[in-house]
């Protein structure tokens, strides 16, 4: 049974970019720690009875490679590169599916006006079980495509943000799916180009990035995928 109610005041991304002009996004750090915090008490909600098989999920990440517009002969070597060091990582038979929001990012969080913070739009919880790791590789991706806005938004403002949401999810919790941080980095960097590529049950994120500014964005997680990052910023730098 899935239980809704009202609620009123901006969206998280209409007010970061009410903050930003003023330099004031720190104010916005509290509301990234909890909805961190909420996504993984969401995903933690769910008992796994599905999983995912790493191989084929990495076979699928090559062929999108192979077959991309998006990169050219020389960038596709680059990035097979990097998949080929992080399936390494990934040495494991399956990984837990859970359910997932599928679309949790920055549009879809509303701010009450005591500053709580609600997730909204279920529909896309209408798709089969899947990796947790969807919803945080495409929250940070909203956070960091919002570069696209600079110079009013930074990637000093982007980069505290998301740590604080990382700070959120895993902090105090700790590494869900018996990950490492090898492993943590290696799924991530995977996902991003999946999302990227248009594997991930979505149009390519290269493909309806398409507005007057969004060059900017496309241009820095290009090139962060060239150069085998799985997050553009350091998620760990401050984390606990």
């Amino acid at each position: 049974m899935l239980a809704t109610a009202y609620v009123r005041g901006p969206t998280l991304r209409n007010k970061l970019l009410m903050l930003a002009p003023l330099r004031q996004t720190a104010r916005l750090c509290p509301i990234f720690r909890s909805t961190g915090a909420k996504m993984r008490r969401f995903h933690d909600a769910f008992v796994s009875s599905e999983s995912i098989e790493v191989a084929p999920l990495l076979e699928n990440t090559g062929a999108l490679l192979r077959e991309t517009p998006f990169f050219s002969a020389p960038e596709k070597a680059t990035v097979r590169a990097h998949l080929d060091r992080y399936s390494e990582a990934l040495a494991l038979p399956r990984l837990p599916a859970i359910q997932v929001h599928n679309d949790w990012i920055l549009r879809n969080i509303i701010v009450a006006a005591d500053g709580v913070d609600y997730v909204v739009d279920f529909d896309s919880m209408r798709a089969r079980a899947d990796l947790r790791w969807l919803d945080v590789t495409y929250l940070l991706l909203n956070i960091e495509s919002r570069i696209k806005w600079f110079p009013l938004l930074t990637a000093g403002m982007l980069a505290e943000l998301s740590r604080e949401f990382w700070c959120g999810y895993a902090g105090d919790r700790g590494l869900p799916d018996g990950l490492s941080p090898e492993q943590l980095v290696a799924i991530l960097y995977v996902l991003r180009l999946r999302y990227l590529l248009g594997g991930a049950a979505r149009p390519a994120y290269f493909r309806i990035m398409d507005g007057p500014l969004d060059h900017r964005a496309l241009r820095s997680l290009k090139q962060s995928v060239l150069s085998g990052r799985a997050v553009q910023f350091d998620l760990w730098k401050s984390a606990p």
